[in-house]
């Protein structure tokens, strides 16, 4: 379908192209192509002496030394993969391929199909369905399609569907009130929301045309070569200790913190890197390799060093999607650049997190709750964090290399995904999930008006994968994650907030949390997944049903410690048994990991965060563009003001020429220095009233 094809080239080329899919996508004709070309289902298969052909599990993929081909032009048709995004140039009746990087000649998306594809109004499924019957006709004519083909696009003409309203309540039976009380209030929203409406979404023709799948791209090329790390190793030893750790990353008991020890905490680097050269996208998409290293050390170096929500626990749930892709299949639902954006929406989905929930945000009024008006307020800041500083900084704005439909989607992709891992939204996110599985089965035939709901679907869930993890990853992660849970309860104690639930180190549980976690999130949520992907059912919820028996006797054990205490006369608590409880029977700690300290090897990235509401809100690492919060300063517990945060200049005071020992810049816009200035006056007017309340002045 090359657009210097003549016609009977084109005809030619489509009957080869019929012939080789009823030979399993082979031609036997050829053997430079049975070398080369590859389906998504299948990348190239190539002698590689590289970790990568022999040790994870996967296709091979070629390695070379960092700026092999960086810069290079190569032309990838992608037509063929699941749901692959294509347009109609007017002028010449031919499509190219929203999965393949523009290269020369007219932007198609934004010229010819401006007036066909991207029509806004009643008429788009309208016109959508014409440009699709004009494709069948002559796909039929050149030979290419055969009628069981045809049949697999006829989902275009489904009737839009609507989701009901609504979520039953959950009984949560005899369950710990105070276990209740948490998954109440962090999985549930007080007010059910609309389900979105399912509707089929025509994103462009070639997402009808899921029979692609057998039709092998006109264009052949050779394998794809890419460097194996996003960085350069002080040498071959750790270059080969790192490789060797990716081993087995196709295994649901593949253990991050291996790579995080090889890595020299750059684990989140050498996963995304790698996760992305799985599928070749960096040369697919003609992505600048310099400007996706930038990227990818950026992300690492913006989240914080919190005890649970840090570049680990990314890489962690990166995995997780990554086992779900590849071993459960669902890269067959997607097209090459959902898959893409996919890949970079984990990466980034707690990006800059300080630790801290939304309901601590939300009460405590911070600069992050303000600016989204309490409506999934981290997530928000994570999406927003993430665009406007690559929108400010080009050297790691990787979107630039793409149209400006490729990027509209890649943006949309990774809003939706990040903003799906709002927990709040969990039992919404089950039933109408549910009911979509119960309606569309098993087929990604089935699916292609609906990969929106898969991608959030896998985030989602991967994203509270830790107590499926074998048991012992399992409890490191569980320890984590309690840990960062009483450091914000200690501050909202300190404070004078309510306390939430699971946060109080004396009375929280560790083994009744993991229960709860388990019985009524966790599993359900599996299992559900599991009837659309039987390897989930087989593998992971497996895993899960040993964990919850584990935490049972965990269970049962506390509860004995603490009776045999109280007949004792002693003061126990719960969070006095937490290191009993967490021992092996030699007496060493099962997650001793969890305290681990390694060498961190990152260089560091220069990127400053971005964000006009940052509310650093006392997890801030270093890293961000900020000064001292006002809890910092005065002991309370409110976040700086915006203007304080950010680095706008201020205006300055009305004697000397700093403000806290820095100096003032007086080089900005005169409204920006006006509202700066009028907010470092309260700062200071409140930090007088404060002190002389302190002091018991009137």
């Amino acid at each position: 379908m090359g657009s210097g094809n003549s016609k009977n080239k084109g005809k030619e080329a489509a009957q080869k192209a019929a012939k080789t899919a009823a030979n399993g996508g082979v031609d036997p004709n050829d053997s430079q192509t049975n070398a080369s070309s590859h389906t998504l289902e299948s990348p190239p298969q190539v002698e590689s002496p590289l970790l990568f052909a022999s040790t994870t599990g996967q296709q091979p993929v070629n390695s070379i030394k960092a700026g092999g081909t960086a810069g290079k032009s190569k032309k990838w048709l992608t037509g063929g993969s699941p749901g692959g995004k294509r347009t109609l140039n007017s002028a010449t009746g031919k499509y190219s391929s929203m999965d393949k990087k523009n290269e020369g000649g007219p932007d198609i998306s934004q010229k010819s199909a401006r007036g066909s594809l991207v029509q806004k109004g009643d008429n788009q499924l309208d016109t959508a369905v014409s440009i699709l019957e004009e494709f069948i006709k002559e796909k039929i004519q050149a030979g290419a399609l055969t009628s069981h083909e045809r049949a697999r696009l006829d989902f275009v003409l489904e009737s839009i569907r609507e989701a009901d309203d609504g979520v039953q309540a959950v009984d949560f039976g005899d369950e710990d009130e105070e276990i209740a009380e948490w998954l109440r209030a962090d999985f549930m929203q007080t007010r059910a929301l609309k389900a979105t409406d399912l509707k089929s979404r025509m994103k462009t023709v070639g997402l009808g045309v899921l029979a692609g799948k057998n039709l092998l791209r006109l264009t052949k090329q050779g394998p794809t070569i890419l460097p194996d790390l996003p960085f350069e190793c002080a040498d071959l030893s750790e270059e080969q200790v790192i490789l060797t750790s990716l081993q087995g990353i196709t295994s649901w008991e593949w253990d991050i913190f291996k790579l995080r020890e090889a890595s020299g905490g750059r684990e989140l680097q050498v996963l995304g890197w790698h996760c992305l050269c799985r599928w070749e996208l960096p040369t697919k998409f003609n992505m600048n390799l310099d400007t996706l290293r930038r990227w990818l050390d950026f992300v690492e170096e913006s989240y914080t060093d919190t005890e649970y929500h840090n570049s680990t626990h990314a890489a962690d749930v990166l995995h997780g999607v990554f086992f779900m892709l590849t071993t459960c299949k669902v890269e067959k639902f997607l097209s090459e650049i959902e898959i893409m954006a996919l890949l970079l929406a984990v990466m980034v989905h707690d990006l800059a997190h300080d630790g801290f929930n939304n309901a601590f945000h939300k009460n405590a009024m911070t600069e992050r709750a303000i600016a989204h008006n309490d409506m999934s307020i981290q997530e928000n800041f994570h999406a927003q964090t993430l665009f406007a500083t690559m929108r400010e900084y080009d050297e790691i704005n990787i979107l630039n290399g793409f149209n400006p439909e490729q990027q509209s989607e890649i943006r949309r992709v990774i809003i939706q995904v990040v903003l799906s891992t709002d927990m709040s939204k969990h039992f919404v996110f089950l039933k109408d999930f549910t009911a979509l599985i119960a309606q569309k089965g098993q087929s990604p035939e089935a699916w292609t008006d609906s990969t929106d709901q898969i991608m959030a679907a896998v985030m989602h869930i991967s994203d509270i994968s830790n107590p499926a993890r074998p048991r012992e990853l399992a409890m490191l992660w569980a320890e984590r994650c309690l840990s960062e849970f009483f450091k914000q309860g200690a501050k909202e104690k300190e404070m004078g907030l309510p306390i939430s639930p699971q946060c109080n180190e004396e009375t929280t549980s560790l083994p009744s949390s993991q229960i709860g976690f388990i019985k009524f999130i966790v599993l359900p949520s599996y299992q559900m997944l599991g009837t659309l992907l039987p390897e989930v059912q087989t593998i992971i919820v497996a895993q899960l049903e040993q964990n919850l028996e584990y935490w049972q006797t965990v269970a049962a054990r506390e509860k004995s410690l603490l009776e045999e205490g109280n007949a004792k006369g002693k003061l126990v608590t719960r969070g006095s048994l937490r290191n009993v409880l967490m021992q092996r029977p030699d007496g060493t700690r099962v997650a001793a990991a969890a305290k681990e300290t390694i060498a961190i090897k990152r260089k560091g990235s220069s990127i400053k965060l971005v964000n006009s509401s940052f509310g650093n809100s006392f997890g801030n690492s270093g890293k961000e563009r900020v000064p001292p919060t006002v809890e910092e300063e005065s002991g309370e517990g409110n976040p700086a003001p915006a203007a304080a945060q950010n680095p706008a200049p201020a205006a300055p005071p009305a004697e000397g020429g700093n403000v806290g020992g820095e100096e003032v810049v007086l080089d900005g816009d005169p409204e920006e220095l006006e509202r700066a200035a009028v907010k470092i006056q309260c700062r200071v007017r409140g930090r007088i009233v404060r002190k002389q309340k302190a002091a018991g002045a009137p």
